[in-house]
C-alpha cells in the first residue's frame, strides 16, 4: 500500500453514547444510559474479555431534561449461563445507599413488515430482584441461583449462551411498564413483577412474558443513587459508531482482535480507494490534553490497518457530524497506520480502526496525547496548580516547544 494522509470533508458519521472506561472496567460516564432499547447503553468492546465492573448512577434532580430514572444496558452472556452475574454487593464505599432493583430483558429482533427497515428491537422481561428494605440484601443476577416463580430453575437456566441481554439499574419502587403488541402502540399494557417485594430473583409471571418494554412507573419518590456492580457479564464489539468503545486519557493503549467484529460489506476506504476493509471497531477518545494527538498501531500488529478520526461536534455530541482530522493505511514500510492531530482537552474524538486486507486479526492501537509545554497550563483544565506541575517533571528532559 501506499502512505496516504489527508483532511477529509465533513461527513455525517453516527450518534454516540459518552463514556469513561471500559472492558474490564465499565463506566456508565457522563452520556446516560437510557431506559427502552433505542436508548440503552452498549457495554462494548474490541475483545471478548470478560467485563468484571460496572459502575453509573441515577438521579432524581435533572439538570438538563428530564430526570434519570434508570440506566438500561446492553450485555451479552458467556458460554456458560449459569456463571452470568451482576452483582451489586461491592462492599465499603461501592454497595448503593438507596433501594435498588436489577430487571433482566431478552433482547429480541422482531419483523414488523417485509422489508428490511421494519426490524424493531424490543425487550422481553426475564426476572427482577430487589433491595426492599435496609435489612435485605442488595440486588444479584446471578445465573447459578434459583428464581422465585420458576419450578427448581436457576435465572442461567432462563437464559442463552452468548446472547445479548438488556439489564436494567432502577430504583425498587420503579417498575418497568410493557406492552403485548410487537409492532405498534395497541395493545394491552400492564405494570410488569408487580408482585415482587421480598428477597430473591423473581421470574416474569408465565400471564407478563409477552409484554416487551416500553417504559417504566418512574414514581415521584422513585429511588436513585450511584452504583457500582462486580459482574460477569461479556462485551458486544465496538463495530459500530453508536456502541464505540470508550477510551480516557493522554496515554492508552488498548487490545484488539478483528475475529470479534463481524464480518462487514465495506466502502473504499477514504485515504486508500483500493482497498475496501473488511472488519471495523471504533473508539471514542475523551480528551483531557491540549497538544499534538497520536492515534497508531505502528510496530503494535501485524495486521493491514486504516485509521480515520473525527472530531465530535461539540455544539451537539450525540452525533459526529464534523470534519474527519485525518486519514492514514501506512506507517514506514509496514501495514500498520497512525494519524496526527491537535487535540484540545475537553473534546471528544471517534477513531475508526479498520481492517484493509488480510485475515491477520490481533494487536493494539495507542493514543497519546502529549501537552505543549509552552502553557503553564499542561493539562488545560483551566488551573495552574499541582496536576500540571506534575506532568512537567514527567517531561522534563523532553523536546517541547
Amino acid at each position: 500500500m501506499l502512505k496516504i494522509s489527508k483532511i477529509l470533508a465533513p461527513i455525517a458519521v453516527c450518534s454516540l453514547a459518552s463514556s469513561l472506561f471500559a472492558g474490564p472496567d465499565w463506566d456508565e460516564g457522563a452520556k446516560d444510559a437510557g431506559t427502552t432499547p433505542s436508548t440503552a447503553q452498549t457495554v462494548a468492546g474490541s475483545t471478548n474479555t470478560q467485563v468484571t465492573r460496572v459502575r453509573g448512577g441515577t438521579s432524581a434532580t435533572a439538570l438538563v431534561g428530564t430526570p434519570d430514572l434508570v440506566d438500561l444496558f446492553v450485555v451479552k452472556t458467556g458460554s456458560n449461563t449459569s456463571l452470568f452475574k451482576l452483582d451489586m454487593n461491592m462492599g465499603a464505599g461501592g454497595e448503593p445507599a438507596w433501594d435498588a432493583r436489577l430487571t433482566i430483558f431478552k433482547k429480541s429482533i422482531v419483523n414488523c413488515g417485509i422489508v428490511a427497515t421494519n426490524f424493531v428491537t424490543l425487550a422481553f422481561p426475564i426476572a427482577t430482584v430487589i433491595k426492599d428494605s435496609v435489612s435485605s440484601s442488595w440486588p444479584i443476577l446471578n445465573g447459578g441461583s434459583l428464581v422465585n416463580g420458576s419450578s427448581n430453575q436457576t435465572l442461567g437456566s432462563l437464559l442463552e449462551p452468548n446472547s445479548e441481554y438488556f439489564v436494567a439499574v432502577s430504583g425498587s419502587n420503579n417498575l418497568p411498564t410493557g406492552i403485548n403488541s410487537n409492532c405498534s402502540t395497541t395493545g394491552s399494557t400492564k405494570t410488569l413483577f408487580l408482585n415482587t417485594n421480598g428477597n430473591g430473583i423473581y421470574s416474569i409471571p408465565t400471564a407478563d412474558a409477552g409484554y416487551h418494554l416500553t417504559g417504566w412507573t418512574d414514581p415521584t419518590n422513585a429511588a436513585t443513587g450511584a452504583y457500582g456492580m462486580s459482574t460477569n457479564i461479556y462485551p458486544l464489539p465496538a463495530s459500530s459508531c453508536s456502541a464505540p468503545l470508550f477510551v480516557e486519557g493522554t496515554i492508552v493503549e488498548k487490545n484488539f482482535d478483528f475475529n470479534f467484529a463481524p464480518a462487514i460489506v465495506g466502502v473504499a476506504f477514504p485515504c486508500a480507494p483500493a482497498f475496501i476493509p473488511n472488519r471495523q471497531f471504533f473508539f471514542l477518545w475523551t480528551q483531557s490534553c491540549s497538544g499534538p494527538a497520536e492515534v497508531s498501531t505502528c510496530g503494535l500488529t501485524g495486521a493491514d490497518t486504516g485509521i480515520e478520526v473525527f472530531e465530535v461536534n461539540a455544539c451537539n455530541p450525540d452525533f459526529c457530524e464534523s470534519s474527519s482530522i485525518g486519514c492514514n493505511d501506512q506507517c514506514g514500510t509496514a501495514n500498520a497506520s497512525t494519524v496526527n492531530f491537535t487535540a484540545e482537552s475537553g473534546r471528544q474524538y471517534l477513531v475508526r480502526l479498520t481492517r484493509l486486507s488480510g485475515t491477520q486479526a490481533t494487536g493494539s492501537i495507542k493514543f497519546t496525547c502529549a501537552p505543549a509545554l509552552s502553557s503553564r497550563d499542561i493539562n488545560g483544565d483551566g488551573l495552574v496548580d499541582g496536576a500540571d506541575l506534575a506532568l512537567l517533571i514527567s517531561s522534563w528532559g523532553t523536546s517541547g516547544n
